[in-house]
């Protein structure tokens, strides 16, 4: 409870004083990155601390860092290191952790849970998109993009399963 204060009450009024300070169309002064970056590490390793994963205290950081030239500088400069070293590394080492042998034993189970996940989300999907007056294609498209799997999909289940 004390960590989600703090960064409501002092993480995000600091935030938004630095990003007022960041016009749009100026360069972003390093001294403001270089802080936000060390702050998101104390974050993470403040979080590790209490006993949750440390990707939870980056996570929420980044929630109270507001839209701006700030966030766009940001997500411009950590963009390129972050996906062309780090997410390489993390998909290398979940891939050194899995069982095959385990996977292709129960390959029909995999399959019904995949396919039961796919229905209930397509079809929750579809009845929310025509509830707000969605065409039932525009609704079956939606419920396409719901079905695709990202990468924090997979970060959070290899987080999950680190964590049993």
């Amino acid at each position: 409870l004390a960590f989600v204060l703090f960064l409501y009450y002092v993480a995000r009024p600091a935030m938004r004083w630095v990003s007022l300070r960041t016009p749009e169309g100026e360069g972003v002064n390093e001294m403001y990155v270089n802080l936000i970056l060390a702050a998101t590490m104390g974050f993470a390793f403040t979080t590790d601390a209490i006993g949750l994963r440390p990707a939870f205290g980056a996570f929420a950081f980044g929630l109270v860092i507001p839209d701006g030239p700030l966030s766009r500088a940001l997500i411009e400069k950590l963009e390129d290191f972050t996906f062309g070293l780090f997410l390489p590394l993390f998909f290398i080492t979940t891939g050194l952790k899995i069982n095959i042998h385990f996977i292709t034993s129960g390959a029909w189970v995999l399959c019904l849970i995949i396919a039961t996940s796919a229905l209930t989300k397509t079809l929750a999907t579809l009845a929310v998109g025509m509830l707000y007056g969605m065409s039932l294609r525009d609704g079956f498209l939606l419920s396409l993009l719901t079905n695709t799997k990202g990468v924090v999909d997979v970060v959070v289940l290899v987080q999950l399963y680190d964590k049993s």
